[in-house]
Formats: structure tokens, sequence, C-alpha cells
């Protein structure tokens, strides 16, 4: 039993670890995107973000991309309003911040190359620092 449930995670890991960022779409909610919704009956924020099943933890704002949740939010964008069927009832939420791995990717480059020009001064005369400034113009 052991064996064939290590057998499926390192197939299931394999999946994951191929996943094509080219497909997963700007600006609208897919697996890695990060989104605060806001539920009106409850007048509360709550902050999702789509995994995998195996990555999903609900009560750390995990939810999978196959939940009833995950489901309802896929291909939505900022501003939507969206209603998520569960066994307790149905919800409304409006999603007020979407930020995709696209997001996440430039925000993290963005940070390295305000690092980057923090050090300018030295930038020029440090060819490791150099070379981290040119790899990031090109992401």
């Amino acid at each position: 039993m052991v064996k064939a449930r290590i057998r499926e995670l390192r197939q299931r890991l394999s999946e994951v670890s191929s996943i094509d960022l080219s497909r997963i779409p700007h600006g609208k909610a897919s697996y890695g995107s990060t989104l605060v919704l806001y539920d009106s009956e409850r007048e509360e924020e709550v902050t999702y973000r789509l995994v995998t099943t195996e990555e999903s933890d609900p009560q750390e704002g995990f939810i999978s991309t196959t939940s009833p949740i995950g489901k309802s939010l896929m291909g939505k964008e900022e501003g939507d309003e969206v209603t998520v069927r569960t066994p307790a009832g149905a919800r409304t939420f409006e999603i007020r911040q979407l930020k995709t791995l696209h997001d996440a990717k430039a925000e993290e480059a963005a940070r390295e190359w305000s690092l980057v020009l923090d050090n300018s001064t030295t930038a020029p005369y440090d060819p490791p620092l150099r070379a981290k400034a040119v790899q990031l113009t090109h992401f």
C-alpha cells in the first residue's frame, strides 16, 4: 500500500512539475492564483490560493482547483461575482483582487530588480550583480 502511494505521488509530482506556464491565463483565476473575495452576507473578506488537491489546506486558505469553491473561481476575473454551491448551501462572493502566477512572477522580478537598482553604484563593477541585472531584464 505504501509503495502504491509513493508511485502515485511520484506520478503526480511529475505532472505538477511539468505545468506549462504559457497555458496559464493572464488576468483570470487559475492554478496558483491568489484571490481576495468579499462575502457581502457575512461582510468579510477571505483570501484563497488555488492549488492542486495534494496542496489543499482549506484552513490555511489553500483551495483545490477541483473543490466546489475552486471550480467556481476558475476562469473568473477581478470584479466578477461568483456563486459557490457547497454542501452547506450557496454563497456569493465578489472577486476584489486577483493575482495570477504571472503577476507573482512579475512582482518577484521587480523586487529583485529593485535590489539591483539599489546597488546600482556597484552593479557595473560587480560581475555577478551585473549578470543578475541582465538576466532580470529578459524574464
